[in-house]
């Protein structure tokens, strides 16, 4: 049986999730940050942050807001389908190992998995503008180039994503 460390260490070495990487390091790094004020950069990046309030709140609390005005809206529309890839590629029989204990005890493992994408999605949608203590994407582009896809709806969408291939899997082993 693999446990879930593997399945995600597994995930992160895939394309997707190095494509989200590198978008990740180009609008932290590369992009000038005049995007924002071009055109389509506001056509595009104000829908966005209109529609996350908490896209401002993280604009407001970098020490890079021109970067941040591109960086969160951006990775914010690349985050589902991330989710999308996850969800139509992983191996189910993958999923299956890991809900072959009790029924009660998957579904309580799908409460906490769902428990979490609550508390994340509202700290990322919601309540953002901050940072964790052990990464500082406020205040390091080179920080934000690494984790700020966590803050910008990457760490909700992956947890969506194994929540609901958590319920096909236990979808699947009640129905067969």
């Amino acid at each position: 049986m693999r446990t879930l460390a593997t399945q995600v260490a597994k995930e992160i070495a895939q394309w997707p999730f190095l494509v989200i990487l590198a978008a990740s390091v180009l609008l932290a790094l590369v992009i000038p940050p005049e995007l924002s004020q071009m055109t389509l950069g506001s056509w595009v990046l104000q829908p966005v942050a209109e529609l996350v309030p908490a896209t401002g709140d993280y604009v407001r609390h970098s020490r890079f807001p021109e970067v941040a005005a591109v960086y969160f809206p951006v990775m914010l529309l690349l985050s589902p389908l991330h989710f999308l890839w996850m969800w139509k590629t992983m191996s189910r029989a993958s999923w299956v190992d890991q809900f072959q204990m009790k029924p009660v005890a998957a579904i309580v493992r799908l409460l906490v998995v769902l428990f979490l994408a609550l508390l994340i999605g509202y700290g990322t949608f919601i309540e953002g503008g901050g940072q964790l203590e052990i990464i500082p994407w406020n205040e390091s582009k080179v920080a934000l180039a690494l984790a700020g896809y966590i803050a910008s709806g990457g760490g909700f969408f992956i947890v969506l994503a194994s929540f609901v291939m958590g319920c096909q899997a236990l979808i699947s082993r009640i129905g067969a």
